[in-house]
């Protein structure tokens, strides 16, 4: 059996269902069971080893299946054979040439990443991914403040206030708020560090000849199509030609997916048209003034429908969205001595922001934020006086609907434990 790697740069949402941490011939065995069910493309996390990974896109590749996903190290993942590479936060450590600066990603002691990314090196890794022919996608509106912040937090507002869209369930009403206010509240340097290295890293990556592709996550803190459309404005506030973005939502999916039918306008092909007043070769702001949409060759009722209903449901609820609590996985120190001076924890996990608190059997911790990933927390002396194990938990006024998650296992021990 295989060992899935553990170095990583950031937690692992191991928790959820359709996550199978098996060894690599298990997988194997899997893809050939999605490519019996139609599937053109399969996703992989950033827990296989290059030499796993290799076996995997071997095997996919054989069966005309694409392979995308997260990456610890693009590099490896190039050479390994992964066909796209999706999120930033997987191309910034390739380009963190400090090795102090790269531990510090990784320790999640650092919260403005993109600060960390050197522009000398991106040169060199471009050629690389541009040469294995790897896609990239960025899903930059998530991930950075739009110059239209302003605009859309108040388009959203108008949006979730119509009563034809009361069905959009509360949490991701609140996942929406929260993400506008963690983009308004970026400092000047955070803004400064997207524009440089970020966007930088996006022009340069086009300017070789690097597809991109959007639409991944553009449903986690914001609104179906809406949140596809940001992004494609953010990729033309970072300097892309607006043909090439357009290809980016249409004829690169299609392309890395397998679909041949799909991805252009032309005889032989199918497509869905949206028809939209304006012309977005010159900006495109303008896709959201639709006329007209077509799907199936039949003229689709663009108003709001307050009784709809999704046609299936997702089987897990999204990890990554901000719409779910904080999640906890892990505390250092776990035991202490009877009778010591206050301790501080460091509490590793997921979701973390300045609205979380640790909570030491019920006890409100004075906390700190360091990243989304750590906190730290200073357990008072007078919960330190009496041995015994204790449950260490979190607390998100946001989320008092939904249960925190919780740690047990900080032992207290007696002064001089027994051998």
């Amino acid at each position: 059996m295989s060992l899935r790697r553990t170095d990583l740069n950031r937690p692992v949402a191991s928790n959820k269902p359709h996550f199978v941490f098996v060894d690599v011939e298990e997988a194997k065995r899997i893809i050939q069971e999605k490519k019996k069910k139609g599937l053109t493309v399969i996703k992989v996390d950033e827990t296989w080893t290059q030499g796993d990974l290799e076996e995997i896109a071997k095997m996919a590749h054989s069966l005309d299946l694409s392979v995308v996903g997260h990456t610890r190290d693009p590099r490896e993942a190039a050479r390994a054979g992964q066909d796209a590479v999706m999120h930033m936060w997987g191309i910034v450590p390739a380009t963190v040439g400090d090795p102090a600066k790269l531990e510090a990603l990784r320790s999640g002691q650092v919260k403005d990443i993109y600060s960390l990314m050197d522009p000398s090196t991106f040169p060199e890794l471009i050629s690389l991914l541009v040469s294995r022919k790897v896609f990239f996608d960025p899903q930059p509106f998530l991930d950075g403040p739009s110059n239209n912040e302003e605009q859309y937090e108040s388009e959203d507002y108008e949006l979730l206030s119509r009563p034809e869209l009361q069905y959009i369930p509360l949490g991701a009403r609140v996942a929406i708020a929260r993400k506008h206010h963690e983009l308004k509240s970026k400092t000047s340097s955070e803004r400064e560090s997207f524009q440089n290295n970020y966007q930088a890293f996006l022009r340069q990556f086009v300017d070789a000849g690097g597809k991109l592709i959007v639409g991944t996550d553009t449903v986690v803190s914001s609104l179906p199509g809406v949140g596809l459309r940001r992004d494609m404005v953010v990729l033309q506030e970072s300097g892309i030609d607006q043909m090439t973005i357009i290809q980016a939502a249409t004829k690169n999916p299609a392309e890395l997916y397998r679909l041949k039918e799909l991805g252009t306008i032309e005889p032989g092909k199918q497509a869905d048209i949206q028809i939209v007043n304006g012309n977005p070769l010159a900006d495109l702001s303008t896709l959201k003034n639709i006329e007209m949409v077509i799907i199936g060759g039949e003229i689709m009722d663009l108003t709001f429908h307050s009784d709809y209903r999704v046609g299936f449901e997702r089987p897990y609820a999204e990890d990554a969205a901000a719409l779910n609590p904080p999640r906890l996985g892990a505390i250092e120190p776990k035991t202490a001595v009877q009778g010591s001076d206050s301790v501080e924890i460091t509490v590793m996990g997921s979701r973390y922001d300045e609205f979380t608190t640790v909570l030491f059997n019920g006890t409100r911790l004075p906390t700190q934020a360091i990243s989304s990933t750590r906190l730290k927390a200073t357990v008072d002396a007078e919960l330190l006086r009496n041995p015994g194990t204790y449950r260490v938990s979190l607390e998100d006024p946001r989320f008092l609907w939904r249960p925190s998650e919780e740690y047990y296992g900080f032992v207290v021990t007696h002064e001089n434990p027994l051998p």
